[in-house]
């Protein structure tokens, strides 16, 4: 939503993924901005596809988003925020670990962040405890979507019901995937910058 100071740096690192074949989808939640042109620029070279609708907000925006996806024959799925700037082997790095695991079984790999300000400029890393239990996971959800990485049983599995509450898109997929015993893969380290620039609609601390 009006994301378009961001924008290119963020699409850019997608294109830029190594080792793995990347479609970019993405919902436009009712920008007012110079969004719209920026998507129009890189859909007109061939290198996104991208839809608009209501301003739904970052929950039920990003549902309608996972509804639109299962529309494709993806085998992976990754969040994606507009001011985000992944790490060029982000991608390849969830997917090595997840091609080891059942395709027919819900599958969530997710990592750390590192945190930057509005310029790019090193704030923190942001590591995660690999050894918290499913527990306490389910209760207290550590998983930032835009880390994220899940296999199409997952997506499917997430979407087969909508509820009426969601505290967040990334806490329902996790608790998707613990209530129906998939796997987890908590990666610690931060393979991507999360900008922490004052217009954040979430964000980490300092």
């Amino acid at each position: 939503y009006n994301g378009e100071k961001y924008l290119a740096e963020q699409l850019d690192s997608l294109l830029g993924q190594e080792g793995v074949n990347v479609s970019i989808l993405v919902r436009d939640d009712g920008s007012k901005d110079g969004t719209r042109a920026v998507l129009d620029q890189y859909q007109s070279e061939g290198k996104l596809t991208w839809y608009t609708g209501e301003h739904l907000n970052v929950q039920k925006g990003f549902f309608d988003l996972m509804k639109k996806a299962a529309q494709h024959s993806w085998d992976y799925i990754a969040f994606c925020d507009q001011d985000d700037v992944w790490d060029l082997d982000k991608l390849s790095i969830a997917v090595k670990q997840l091609e080891g695991l059942r395709d027919d079984l819900p599958a969530l790999y997710y990592c750390g962040q590192r945190l930057v300000d509005g310029e790019r400029n090193f704030l923190a890393d942001h590591y995660l405890n690999d050894r918290r239990s499913h527990i306490t996971r389910f209760v207290l959800s550590d998983f930032a979507g835009c880390t994220g990485v899940f296999n199409r049983a997952l997506l499917d599995a997430a979407i087969g019901f909508e509820p009426e509450y969601m505290l967040m898109h990334d806490t329902w997929v996790l608790k998707v995937c613990l209530c129906l015993g998939g796997s987890m893969i908590v990666d610690p380290a931060p393979h991507m910058e999360y900008r922490q620039h004052g217009g954040n609609t979430v964000g980490l601390g300092r």
